[in-house]
């Protein structure tokens, strides 16, 4: 029997068996959607994620179910993720879409879409990044955030000094999940009405340093994040007159992933230009007597660099 004649006697068959082919999918369908246990699934990724990330983070699931529309793939609500590098962070719903790449090559590539994370969504895609110089594997990443609460993340971050507002993130570029290599990424955000309570911040063997309540209408940042240097392009302070502070900041810090999240901060370099507004000026008297030596007219002009974070900075008028 030839080859077409073997395709002719299969298409027949399956033509003849079509209602029977029909209920089968039918019932294998229903009994995903309806019967199959996914509290037993929700536990098994929970043990593999703890197994695949060492012990280091631990998610729980409220409910998991499938998702047909747009892409087949996992929707979950009441997610919680606790890990030893942060705070434990809750999600309300997350869906998660595997990439057809992902499933021939056994890597964690897709689209991840969360709401309700730091009281706002955050939408993020993984995928090949190639291979670096040295032949690490590379992931290509790209995450788009709006309205996170920097409340929120300043636990997260464990900062010293209060914040509100919220935050819209874009960010592009290139990592190493095993972070043998320093990440490559273009960042961009915008903070919209930040607030900053009274507040003391160490700095170390320099001391306390007291800073007066603050609010700004708009923070703009725009730089990058290459081979272990944080690039400050720009980041516009303030957008309106009434602004407790108008101006800019450009520079660059040295920040060096050493097989951690965490990075290790080193030298600095930032060219300050800000402007504060009068009712400013008479809550921050002392804070801006400190810095007095470097106004030149309505205007604070100063550079500032460093060695590392904690020792006194070097200071002087920017030109």
């Amino acid at each position: 029997m030839t080859l077409i004649a073997w395709l002719r006697a299969g298409l027949q068959w399956l033509w003849s068996n079509k209602t029977k082919l029909g209920l089968s999918l039918l019932s294998a369908l229903l009994f995903i959607v309806f019967l199959f246990p996914f509290n037993d699934l929700s536990d098994l990724i929970s043990r593999q994620v703890s197994l695949a990330t060492r012990n280091s983070v631990f998610v729980q699931f409220g409910t998991l179910d499938l998702s047909f529309f747009p892409q087949l793939g996992a929707q979950a609500e009441q997610v919680y993720v606790e890990s030893v590098f942060f705070p434990g962070i809750s999600i309300d719903e997350m869906t998660v879409t595997p990439s057809l790449r992902a499933a021939i090559s056994q890597k964690p590539f897709g689209h991840v879409n969360a709401k309700g994370i730091f009281k706002g969504d955050l939408d993020a895609r993984l995928g090949s990044g190639g291979t670096s110089d040295r032949g690490n594997e590379l992931q290509r990443l790209d995450i788009t955030a709006k309205k996170l609460s920097l409340q929120d993340l300043r636990a997260l971050g464990n900062l010293p000094m209060m914040l509100k507002g919220r935050l819209d993130l874009q960010t592009a570029g290139t990592v190493d999940m095993n972070l043998a290599e320093q990440p490559d990424l273009d960042l961009n955000f915008k903070i919209d009405q930040l607030e900053m309570p009274p507040s003391t911040v160490s700095l170390g063997m320099m001391g306390d340093l007291q800073l007066p309540e603050m609010r700004i209408s708009a923070v703009e940042f725009k730089g990058k994040l290459s081979n272990g240097r944080l690039t400050i392009e720009n980041m516009k302070i303030g957008s309106r007159p009434a602004d407790d502070l108008l101006g800019s900041l450009k520079g660059s810090l040295n920040m060096n992933f050493r097989g951690g999240p965490v990075p290790d901060l080193g030298s600095y370099s930032f060219d300050v230009d800000i402007q504060p507004s009068a009712a400013f000026r008479e809550r921050a008297k002392f804070f801006l007597e400190f810095i007095s030596s470097y106004r030149q007219g309505d205007r604070y002009r100063i550079k500032i660099s460093g060695s590392q974070f904690g020792a006194p900075p070097s200071m002087t008028p920017l030109r």
